[in-house]
């Protein structure tokens, strides 16, 4: 009976006296510093370290961070500049707050700590991070890394992001819709899509090897740093809010700050683009009094520097025009794409209040023609989210009489098509496609015109019919909907 009640005695005190093994005395001493210790004996009782929620611990000669799993309570931990390989977090679940810099780790494993909302494992050798299960985080730093990719996918709270230095050659934010600054400087990106990130107000990209750059669904950016990239043209025009500009080092030909904030803008840093003569600004008289030093010799300023279309960005995505006649074609950005010399007169060419491109085609046949060639008989504009259509007719070019025309259209039941003076259209012939570029009628030019059932065509769409000449020259091209 005596045994018995020892030994029931003897349970709560080994159930208080139970230890965690601290075999780097640099860690102990930090125990002690912070009392949860008080000697040197390779352990600490672990009620000393269980409930503790905040604690950092660093210094060059750490080499072991074991009995960090026992700080079950942790929160808040900080290990810095040490000799750690690897740190064991999987135990530490309470985890929301993370600092790491400066060690040797050349892995991370945060998969069990679900909680964190903020990590910075700067200057370390990762060469990998999952952060799949971090679906909380807020906040990530983790750069001067050799991390080769980055998916950033799960991480839809990030709202902060530092990954410079590192070696990314790609880097996709398009999940990541609340992020407020991005800094991804010194990689080896060639392309970054910031245009679902319209809460950035912080974009540092310089030292990478972009070629374009697009913020103009960045209104609220306040600081761009672009330098030592190879960009051809910037278009800062839609980012009213800028102060700080840095596009130095580029190969910029425009050079596009007409956002009407230029007296707020603090200080820009443009030099070394041995291709920009002409800078589009708010007040060229202004801008010549005050901005001359941020940019090369012989920079001019201008309302109007005749830069081409592409150098004042667009961004209606899904938006392309086709001149009927295949002679002229324009891409989503309004860029002329053909080999033809076109009429452009930048200085009147509408530029919307992006993103609203609904009416993008208002008058625009007064801005892009050949006078020579070509007299516009109609255009067409339609919602954004189709395709925008101008249809022009072809005149005055020898041997081609373009008098072909197609109603209704819309279609419904039938189409017809009226050849016109099909008689002066030796060997011509007819075709439609669909938008699969799938062939569903041809003929020969022969009869005055084509009546066409619907229902022999396809699904609904947009078909185009084309016209070709005796030597398979493609002459025209029109569009047809088919309702």
């Amino acid at each position: 009976m005596k045994k018995i009640l020892f030994t029931l005695l003897l349970i709560p005190i080994l159930n208080f006296s139970q230890y965690t093994a601290i075999p780097d005395t640099v860690f102990e001493q930090h125990l002690i510093y912070f009392g949860y210790d008080n000697v040197i004996d390779g352990q600490v009782l672990t009620s000393n370290i269980s409930s503790a929620t905040i604690f950092s611990v660093g210094g060059p000669n750490l080499t072991d961070l074991t009995g960090i799993e026992d700080f079950v309570s942790l929160s808040h931990l900080a290990v810095l500049n040490t000799q750690l390989t690897s740190l064991d977090l999987s135990q530490n679940t309470a985890l929301t707050y993370l600092l790491c810099n400066g060690n040797q780790l050349t892995s991370l494993d945060v998969s069990q700590n679900i909680a964190l909302d903020s990590i910075s494992c700067l200057g370390n050798q990762l060469t990998s991070l999952d952060l799949s299960q971090n679906i909380a985080l807020n906040a990530l730093d983790c750069s001067f890394n050799q991390l080769t990719s980055l998916d950033l996918s799960q991480n839809t709270a990030l709202t902060y992001l530092q990954c410079g230095n590192n070696q990314l050659t790609s880097l996709d934010v398009s999940q990541n819709i609340a992020l407020d600054s991005i800094s991804c400087l010194g990689n080896q990106l060639t392309s970054l899509d910031v245009s679902q990130n319209t809460a950035l107000t912080y974009l540092q990209c310089g030292n990478n090897q972009l070629t374009s750059l697009d913020v103009s669904q960045n209104i609220a950016l306040t600081l761009l740093s672009c330098s030592n990239n190879q960009l051809t043209s910037l278009d800062v025009s839609q980012n009213t809010a800028l102060t700080l500009l840095g596009c130095s080092n580029n190969q910029l030909n425009c050079l596009n700050l007409k956002n009407g904030n230029n007296l707020s803008m603090q200080a820009i840093g443009a030099s070394g683009n041995n291709n920009l003569n002409c800078v589009e600004v708010d007040d060229p008289n202004w801008s010549s009094n005050n901005w001359t030093s941020f940019f090369d010799v012989g920079v001019t300023f201008s309302s109007n520097c005749n830069y081409p279309i592409g150098c004042s960005v667009v961004n209606c995505n899904d938006t392309v025009i086709y001149d009927t006649t295949n002679i002229f074609v324009a891409d989503a950005q309004f860029q002329i794409i053909s080999p033809h010399t076109y009429l452009v007169s930048s200085d009147t060419f509408p530029r919307p209040n992006y993103p609203n491109c609904d009416s993008i085609l208002t008058n625009y046949r007064n801005y892009i023609y050949n006078p020579n060639y070509y007299t516009d008989t109609n255009y067409v504009s339609i919602s954004v989210t189709d395709t925008l259509y101008i249809d022009i007719t072809v005149t005055g070019v020898p041997g081609v009489d373009n008098t072909i025309s197609v109603y209704p259209n819309p279609a419904n039941e039938v189409v017809i098509i009226d050849n016109g003076n099909y008689s002066t259209m030796s060997n011509y012939s007819l075709v439609i496609i669909n938008s699969l570029s799938q062939q569903v009628f041809s003929s020969q030019i022969n009869a005055q015109q084509f009546q066409i059932p619907v229902s022999t065509l396809g699904a609904e769409g947009t078909y185009f019919i084309q016209i070709f000449d005796g030597n398979n020259n493609l002459v025209t091209t029109k569009y047809l909907v088919l309702n």
